[in-house]
């Protein structure tokens, strides 16, 4: 081969690593979008969220195996791509208004069901494989084309394996990062969903383009004139391709296959592990995963540049087991340290750095291990480059079916039954046994194999187990510890599949208003008359109230303070039910209040009950878990929630939004959206805390005055709302609370955007922070101050006039 040959060999496959990076952005983009959209249908809770990536990468999978069959027979492997890629964008656009137009489908499967969860969670299954499974299937089916299309055109089968394998990973590095950070809080959902069909659009007239320029694949490009060196007596047998006996290959199947268990359940774990580091921000998750496919990407790449100069790929691949193994134990070890750092504040714009140190410290190095893993794998399976595409094929998809298996299980059992440093532990060890299982399938047999490196890791292995401990619970403790000193005690600390609840206070008296509850770590509430209004005050203020619906359960006080109001029929939706348990140890009547026969609490995601629910209410109170930023929380702040919740309100019926205290920017998006879905608005200011309440109603909330000072005369609310402080012990100091109306608001927030499901501004701060170090913040005293300067404003207008 000239060098102009050599040239026009480099150029093609550069451009088509250039591609396959384009279709790895595309790629996550989608997931990011599609997991959102299909949980506001499904609802947030770990089934539905596992479900949505359980069927994505299954998709993947099916993708990999269906095209893996014949990719090696493929005429024109690139022709085959660029057609893949012009229906996975094309697909993917399709799947913006699915959707939507699923909800009745749901909606019926949810009423057929009848509270079965196997029949939901199939229900959910199909839901999602209607979305999903033709784009995923189409995506899965490029890596074993390109890889039929490289082992024609590349003398080395592992760069070609590992380099397409890396830059796919690194391009769904960028789309993670485009995402989480940038698109959907410019742009958003929809608009980033056509973005990634712009890519898609983009890889395959590229694609095209170059099948018309290469009638035919290049040949192959020169081997290295270098010579390798000579293997070591006893494993000269293993330095040419395809002499590793059926048994090892199958062996080297099982071991990738439990790698990607092993990878998938780690960032179950580590994703809740890392919210202490972090905070509950979309950012963080994004970040975590960024990082991750970073190091697959680096690993992968890094290895496939010369996985075909190691005389024994086998061993290698057994070491990076081992390794594996070794590096995260070393972690948990080092997570403890993070417990004294304190935790980034989008909110502050402080300490932002941790969203990137933390994750690079702690699964960074996994990372790039598991990155490694891959050519290392292909290397030792590939029979011949006659099979490479149905080789790559089985491999990608074992390690699918692995990671869908590792997602499930490290939600749904490892979390929940054993807790996270256990879990954590218990795959390092899984790890550390699949490199002793392939020491014993090795041909130069386990002895003559166990070498000082194998000996060595094996045994620090077993030494940083015994010394890991529960560094999960010593971060918790760590922070609690400022609040109450030495007189802290956790009532509870309980680990499941949404996340972990923790209940803490001082050790005596028991019952007093010294109590909190925290949720992954993040300050949620305490025991104080803020939590008693959501219920008093709307319920206060309707006529003739017969239920009400509590969404977000808390400390049970809305609840519990609902429950004083005689004849009420009480509903409360909470995701996490170690929530509802807590109650016990912060209440002494707790038991009672939750066994009365009107009171009925449910483990579910609040915004998906009122979706599948008809049931009306005359009081629907909703308090999401603070900061306003937290993932997920959005779902209960915009437009398409506030419209939902006023088709489930009777006439006269009246919604509570409790907003928590945050920056003036960002609280006023929500009062805004507030003000677009509700004709009848008030706001008031909480008692202590400065936060806000917006009550709606499709009605005009009239008589407010004389509603109040009547309920005060009823001698069991009066004991309510003293029972912690004397914020509210008269009618007066409540109706002081009272800021305006919602026509005196709506001229205020004439230009402020409105926040939807598409367009989830209050998730995404990140460049506000950054842009206000110390934002103002929104409150009721800011808020009356306001309305004050437009009334100036307003009659110096008129004055002028």
């Amino acid at each position: 081969m000239n060098d102009t040959s050599r040239t026009m060999h480099r150029s093609f496959f550069a451009l088509i690593f250039g591609m396959f990076f384009l279709s790895g952005v595309s790629g996550l983009m989608y997931e990011v979008v599609w997991v959102r959209m299909l949980t506001r249908v499904l609802g947030s809770t770990a089934y539905a969220t596992s479900t949505v990536l359980a069927v994505y990468m299954a998709g993947l999978a099916l993708g990999s195996l269906l095209v893996g069959r014949f990719a090696d027979r493929m005429k024109n492997p690139l022709v085959c791509y660029a057609i893949l890629e012009l229906a996975i964008g094309a697909s993917a656009f399709l799947s913006l208004g699915l959707p939507k137009h699923l909800i009745p489908l749901y909606q019926g499967i949810y009423e057929w069901a009848d509270g079965s969860r196997a029949v939901l969670t199939l229900g959910q299954v199909v839901v999602t494989v209607i979305v999903l499974l033709l784009p995923t299937t189409l995506m899965g089916a490029t890596l074993p084309t390109l890889s039929a299309l490289g082992s024609r055109g590349m003398h080395s089968f592992g760069k070609c394996v590992g380099t397409l394998y890396a830059v796919n990973t690194l391009g769904a590095v960028l789309g993670v990062v485009a995402a989480g950070f940038l698109s959907i809080g410019t742009i958003g959902e929809t608009a980033t969903i056509q973005l990634g069909a712009v890519l898609n659009a983009v890889a395959s007239v590229a694609a095209f383009a170059l099948a018309r320029t290469y009638s035919r694949s290049p040949k192959a490009a020169p081997a290295d004139e270098k010579g390798s060196k000579a293997a070591p007596v006893g494993e000269q047998i293993l330095a040419s391709r395809g002499t590793y006996p059926r048994r090892v290959r199958w062996a080297v199947l099982l071991a990738f296959a439990v790698s990607g268990f092993v990878a998938l359940a780690n960032e179950v774990v580590w994703g809740r592990m890392l919210i202490l580091c972090q905070g509950t921000s979309i950012y963080a998750f994004s970040s975590m995963l960024a990082v991750v496919l970073s190091g697959i990407g680096l690993g992968s790449l890094v290895m496939g540049w010369f996985v075909e100069r190691i005389q024994d790929p086998l061993r290698q691949l057994i070491r990076v087991q081992l390794a594996i193994g070794v590096v995260a134990l070393i972690s948990l070890h080092v997570y403890g340290w993070f417990g004294d750092l304190p935790r980034p504040s989008l909110r502050y714009g402080s300490d932002l750095y941790l969203l990137i140190v933390a994750p690079v410290v702690m699964l960074a190095p996994m990372a790039l291990l598991w990155g490694i893993t891959f050519p290392l794998a292909a290397r030792c399976y590939s029979q011949s480059l006659h099979e490479a595409g149905r080789d790559v094929s089985e491999l990608y998809a074992w390690n699918t079916v692995g990671s869908i298996l590792g997602a499930l299980a490290g939600g749904f059992w490892l979390l929940p039954k054993f807790g996270s440093s256990t879990s954590g532990a218990a795959l390092a060890m899984v790890s550390g046994l699949l490199g002793a299982l392939l020491l014993a399938v090795h041909p130069a047999g386990f002895r003559m194999s166990l070498k000082p490196f194998e000996v060595s890791a094996l045994a620090l292995c077993v030494i940083l187990l015994a010394t890991v401990g529960d560094p999960y619970r010593r971060v918790i403790e760590k922070r609690i510890a400022p609040w109450f000193g030495s007189n802290s005690i956790i009532h509870a600390h309980v680990e499941e599949i949404a996340g972990t609840a923790t209940a803490f206070g001082i050790e005596t008296p028991r019952f007093n208003k010294y109590q909190q509850l925290w949720i992954n770590g993040e300050e949620m509430t305490f025991l104080c008359t803020e939590t008693k209004l959501m219920a008093h005050l709307p319920i206060s203020l309707v006529d003739e109230p017969r239920d009400v619906l509590v969404i977000c359960f808390g400390m049970g006080t809305t609840v519990r303070s609902a429950s004083r109001h005689p004849g009420l029929e009480i509903w409360s939706v909470e995701l996490l039910g170690g929530i509802v348990d807590c109650m016990q140890y912060f209440y002494a009547d707790a038991p009672q209040v939750l066994a009365s026969p009107n009171v009925h609490a449910v483990v579910d995601d609040g915004r998906n009950f009122l979706l599948v629910h008809d049931q009306q209410f005359d009081v629907i109170t909703v308090d999401p878990a603070p900061p306003l930023y937290a993932a997920g929380a959005v779902n209960l702040y915009t437009k398409e929630f506030f419209d939902l919740v006023k088709t489930r309100l009777r006439p006269g019926g009246i919604f509570c939004l409790w907003i928590p205290p945050y920056n003036k920017t960002d609280m006023s998006m929500v009062v805004k959206t507030f003000l677009d879905s509700f004709e009848h608005v008030s706001a008031w200011s909480g008692p202590a805390f400065k936060g806000l309440y917006m009550l709606g109603s499709q009605k005009p909330i009239l008589n407010v005055q004389e509603k109040i000072h009547r309920a005060y005369r009823e001698q069991w609310l009066h004991s309510d709302m003293v029972e912690w402080d004397r914020n509210c012990d008269t009618p007066e100091k409540l109706l002081d609370l009272y800021i305006a109306v919602g026509d005196e608001l709506r001229d205020l927030y004439r230009d402020v955007p409105v926040v939807t499901d598409d367009l989830p501004l209050t998730e995404f701060p990140l460049f506000r922070a950054l842009k206000e170090k110390n934002p103002d913040e929104l409150n009721g005293d800011v808020l009356r101050e306001d309305l004050r300067i437009q009334a100036r404003r307003r009659d110096r207008a008129q004055a002028a006039n």
